[in-house]
């Protein structure tokens, strides 16, 4: 293999979130081992000054310069982390809270596509947790980088992640803040530097063992939940292995230079979770306290002490319940309070700070996140149930509409000669239609304007009726009704009541993807949503299917499906018309899939028509400055910072404005 090249973040102080000292450690390790194993590396910590999205872009930069082809790329994050709409994962820097902003880890991967990469690991030890308020659901999603040099390519990925979807990721405190250890990591650590014989593949080259894509896959998916076990946690990983032999090795034994294996902290007896919590909640953090004085116990106070050694605080790499737990003037969260360092002597007198509770024991953690989950659970009957009660049109003769529950509507554009127009049976019905044929022929874009003035974006597809339920935030959901199918869309129902409670989730990825494709002909929803999984994979092959399937059927293709297969477009007649490229056989990945043939056979190349000119989530402008030119109007990413947090399109009053005069022009 020729150049390889490593970035690993690791961000302890991100306030008012738990202090993490193991995500530094973390990055120092694997940065270490990159270093012996060949890679060029950058390291970014924030020990002494915040890590920001510039920090890293110019770190990116400088490890793949331009006129520099790269064989394998290792992105490591530790630190804090959510998941939000449909398998959006976000990484939090050092003043992520104050500057309301989070990396897109789909986003990046999208646009380093175009960075002359072969091989992309990523390696994610952070929580995948649910946003805890308002300000988190609301977090701006930074790309990083902008347009690559080269043209697009599909790299090989391997995705490395600390956790399932919306579960924590775990760090243990060891005696100093240097023993601080996150699982995940700690796990990996050990295999990369050879020291468990269990990681490496049982296929030797000559007399060389090796570690390879497939066997570090499968240690990790056996090891990190007895690790975790060992301490009395649940951490399963999420886990993808994508490097092809003979490209992917990523040890050959022997390694020079390999240090000695670092010990594990002891368990505590059960339920036990240090003496005291550690120190003072105030004691010195990172970034945020260099340079200032260390608040302290009077001098005649006895000295902070570190934990015992053996006694085990659990900090989670993510926050659910931290953020909205948060003490202002209190530098840790409620989970677990930093050490102090002994080099730090005591100061002058300081007010107490208030009373922190003390940590969760993991017997309390688990009772959390299943009320959290009950809590999500009962939220989504709740949004079936009203699904199910609303009052919204089955029939339209001009074969396209949409109805609304939440608020009311002023008007409908869609450009010429179709004609959005007030049904007479309901003031929120609204049905299309073309003033020659009447039936609306051809999928169209759609922006409806709200009486509080803002739009909602979508697409007008023939045959569908699509119902919207708006709250404060927007568009929470949007679902397609098919004419003349009574009763074919309660898969979507389900699904969109999910995404909307916060449980977008149904197994693994690849299961629940399968099962969204199964109703994506009576709901294109339910195809986009399941595409939006495949993408969280990077399995880019089966969205080309479900691609594939729609134009077979002669149903257009959603355009966030499109736009994540990476295919190419063009524009006539009114209608975008899409290339979508043949698809090899594979093996089925799953048992579920193993009974689905469909779902990995072989695909054909096709032609077919896409449905609307912009993404039907929110999620998916991130990428629409990476898309195919043909496939949307130009300056379309300009539209992105007008977006409301609804997970489905809504743009404020500028907003829609700005994109009604972008994509339909004088035509409306």
């Amino acid at each position: 293999m020729g150049r390889k090249a490593c970035l690993a973040i690791g961000i302890s102080d991100a306030p008012p979130l738990d202090y993490l000292p193991g995500a530094v450690n973390g990055a120092k390790a694997m940065d270490a081992w990159a270093k012996k194993a060949g890679y060029e590396t950058k390291l970014l910590i924030d020990s002494k000054k915040p890590v920001g999205v510039e920090d890293v872009k110019k770190a990116m930069q400088k490890l793949l310069p331009q006129g520099t082809k790269t064989d394998r790329l290792i992105l490591y994050f530790a630190g804090h982390g959510l998941a939000r709409d449909a398998a959006e994962d976000l990484w939090l820097l050092s003043q992520w809270h104050e500057e309301q902003e989070a990396v897109a880890v789909g986003g990046l991967k999208r646009k380093l596509e175009r960075f002359g990469i072969e091989q992309i690991a990523i390696i994610s030890d952070a929580c995948r947790s649910l946003p805890a308020d308002a300000d988190t659901a609301d977090l701006t999603s930074d790309n990083v980088l902008g347009r690559g040099p080269y043209d697009p390519n599909l790299p090989l990925i391997d995705m490395l992640k600390a956790s399932s979807k919306f579960r924590a990721a775990y760090m243990i405190p060891g005696a100093t803040l240097d023993d601080d250890r996150c699982i995940f990591t700690g796990v990996i650590e050990e295999a990369l530097w050879g020291h468990k014989p269990s990681a490496f593949s049982d296929h030797m080259v000559g007399n060389q063992r090796r570690i390879t894509s497939g066997s570090l896959a499968k240690y990790l998916r056996s090891e990190v939940p007895v690790k975790a076990a060992f301490y009395k946690v649940e951490l399963r990983p999420d886990i993808i292995s994508g490097f092809l032999d003979p490209d992917d090795v990523y040890v050959t034994e022997p390694l020079a230079g390999a240090p000695a294996p670092k010990a594990w902290p002891a368990p505590a007896p059960p339920g036990a979770m240090g003496p005291d919590g550690g120190a003072p909640a105030g004691g010195k953090r990172g970034w945020s306290t260099v340079g200032q004085a260390a608040k302290a116990a009077p001098p005649d106070a006895a000295p902070a002490t570190a934990p015992t050694p053996g006694a085990i605080i659990l900090n989670d790499l993510g926050f659910a319940g931290s953020v909205s737990n948060w003490v202002p003037g209190v530098e840790s969260s409620t989970r677990a309070r930093p050490r102090m360092p002994a080099s730090i002597a005591p100061r002058a007198p300081t007010p107490p700070p208030p009373e922190s509770p003390p940590p969760e024991t993991p017997e309390e953690e688990r009772t959390r996140i299943e009320r959290e989950a009950s809590i999500c659970d009962e939220k989504a009957r709740g949004f079936l149930d009203s699904y199910r009660a609303e009052n919204w049109p089955t029939h339209f003769e001009t074969g396209s509409g949409f109805s609304l529950t939440g608020a009311k509507a002023v008007r409908g554009l869609i450009g010429q000669p179709e004609i959005v127009e007030r049904d007479d049976d309901s003031p929120e019905w609204w049905r299309i239609r073309d003033p020659h044929k009447f039936e609306l022929q051809r999928p169209l874009p759609m922006l409806v304007e709200l009486d509080d003035g803002r739009w909602l974006g979508t697409t007008a597809i023939p045959k569908f009726i699509q119902t919207f339920t708006i709250d404060e935030t927007g568009a929470v959901s949007v679902i397609y009704r098919p004419i003349g199918m009574a009763g074919a869309e309660a898969k979507a129902e389900e699904a969109v009541a999910n995404l909307r409670a916060g449980m977008f989730r149904g197994g693994e990825a690849y299961d629940y993807a399968l099962e969204l494709r199964d109703g994506k002909h009576q709901d294109p929803m339910l195809g986009a949503l399941a595409a939006y999984l495949y993408d969280s994979q990077g399995d880019v092959e089966s969205i080309r299917q479900i691609a594939y399937f729609f134009a077979n059927a002669n149903q257009p293709i959603p355009f966030d499906v499109a736009m994540l297969a990476r295919i190419k477009a063009e524009r006539g007649n009114g209608v975008v018309v899409a290339s979508i490229p043949a698809v090899a056989k594979r093996a089925p990945r799953t048992e579920s899939e193993a009974n689905s043939q469909w779902a990995y056979d072989a695909t054909p190349a096709v032609e077919g028509v896409v449905a609307g000119t912009f993404p039907w989530l929110r999620q998916g402008w991130q990428l629409v400055d990476d898309g195919e030119p043909q496939l949307m109007p130009e300056g379309l990413a300009t539209i992105r910072q007008h977006l409301t947090s609804a997970p489905f399109t809504t743009l404020t009053p500028e907003g829609g404005t700005l994109l009604g005069d972008l994509i339909f022009g004088d035509d409306r």
